[in-house]
Order: C-alpha cells, then sequence, then structure tokens
C-alpha cells in the first residue's frame, strides 16, 4: 500500500512541476532556500496578524509573490487515478 501511494504521489507532483514554468520554479526555490525572508516559505505560512502597517504591506508584498508565481488556474485539477 506504502509503494502504490509513494507511486501516486511521485506522479501525481511530477505532473504539477511539469506544468510550472522555469520562472515559477526559481523563485519557489528561492522562497525555501531563504525560509524566512519577506517572500520565504516559513513567512509565507505565517499568520497575518493584528492590522498594522507594517503587516499590511508584508501581507501585500505575499500577495504580490503569490501573483508573480503565476501558477495555472487549473493546477490541481488534473490528477492521475487513484491507485487501486
Amino acid at each position: 500500500m506504502r509503494s502504490q501511494r509513494q507511486h501516486y504521489l511521485e506522479s501525481w507532483l511530477g505532473g504539477v512541476q511539469d506544468r510550472l514554468s522555469t520562472d515559477t520554479v526559481a523563485l519557489l526555490e528561492a522562497s525555501i532556500a531563504d525560509p524566512d525572508g519577506q517572500t520565504g516559505f516559513n513567512t509565507m505560512k505565517g499568520d497575518a496578524g493584528q492590522a498594522t502597517l507594517d503587516n499590511i504591506l508584508g501581507m501585500t508584498a505575499k500577495l504580490a509573490f503569490i501573483q508573480k508565481l503565476a501558477l495555472p488556474r487549473n493546477l490541481l485539477s488534473r490528477r492521475p487515478a487513484r491507485p487501486g
């Protein structure tokens, strides 16, 4: 069962990766390389906090980063068949 699950995940994630542009991949890798930076992975998943000017500007930068990724709208709509 584990190998079937692993195969499913690898196939699905490989399909997602194949649909990403090189610019998007570079931005995502930079986000992981500097996880605590303004658009780093750890920062992106953090809570917005109270509505202060700094927090609003931080969230604006996060949203701009997400838009810059230019992810295909149907990125997650295609899935391989589940293992049987």
